[in-house]
């Protein structure tokens, strides 16, 4: 399951794939990505780094795979008994986050959002500053899950839902 089309994500994708014979899945809109249908969409670093921001272009691009399974609405629909799929765009058009219904509830947020060492949950420095960034993360503030799981950074393993539910309260 992955959850966007960026290198960072689905660098290893074709290896895995190659070797385990585990199907990808991952939204149909960021599926084009490793079809070879669409570039892939960058963070907006210029935001975060300023001139250095240019240098997501070097990182390497994945091998291109195929999808096994293309998500193209929130829900469990593809998905392995106990996970459900939520859309949340910003990252990329097509970014979803997964919440596996066990042990509680663990949400795997991607890059929808970042914690901070506060526990604060927030759009990111790899976010684009957008009202669309802040609604997916308000969507996931709607779900129950004890533990948050996040691209890159930090987690969250005791009432993760709350510090999404902070962070929706600050945006009314």
């Amino acid at each position: 399951m992955i959850t966007h089309a960026h290198p960072d994500h689905t660098g290893s994708a074709r290896a895995v794939k190659d070797h385990s014979q585990a199907p990808v899945t991952m939204s149909a809109r960021d599926a084009r990505v490793p079809h070879g249908l669409e570039p892939v969409t960058p963070p907006p670093l210029k935001d975060a780094l300023g001139p250095l921001g240019g240098a997501f272009r070097f990182l390497p691009k994945a091998e291109g795979f195929s999808v096994a399974t293309e998500l193209v609405a929130d829900g469990t629909a593809g998905l392995p008994e106990d996970w459900a799929v939520i859309s949340t765009p910003g990252h990329t058009p097509g970014h979803v986050s997964y919440l596996l219904d066990r042990a509680g509830g663990l949400l795997f947020a991607g890059d929808a959002a970042m914690v901070n060492r506060s526990g604060e949950v927030y759009p990111g420095l790899m976010n684009p500053k957008s009202e669309q960034v802040k609604q997916s993360i308000v969507q996931l503030a709607k779900r129950d899950f004890r533990a948050a799981y996040f691209g890159h950074g930090g987690h969250l393993t005791n009432d993760a839902a709350s510090a999404f539910r902070r962070f929706a309260y600050q945006q009314q």
